[in-house]
């Protein structure tokens, strides 16, 4: 299934080709990580994004949730939590 993502700025202009692709991948990797999930939040974005929580990802796209949980890939395992050293 391909999923087609609408990213419109400020002034109504919609987001296509890289931007897209970024918006895609930061939506994608925020689903898996649970950023999506708040109370109100996948309603919320509902116009522009299906994938709201881990699980939709994992079963509607599949090899983009195994390029966000694959240990060899290097990529955010959990969100920053404002704590740092």
């Amino acid at each position: 299934m391909q999923w087609r993502l609408r990213k419109y700025d400020s002034d109504g202009n919609i987001c296509f080709g890289t931007c897209a692709g970024i918006e895609y991948l930061y939506r994608g990797l925020t689903s898996v990580l649970g950023a999506q999930s708040a109370p109100g939040k996948c309603a919320a974005i509902s116009g522009e994004w299906k994938l709201c929580i881990r699980e939709k990802v994992e079963v509607e796209n599949p090899m983009f949730y195994a390029l966000f949980t694959d240990p060899l890939d290097y990529l955010p395992t959990r969100l920053p939590d404002g704590r740092y050293q």
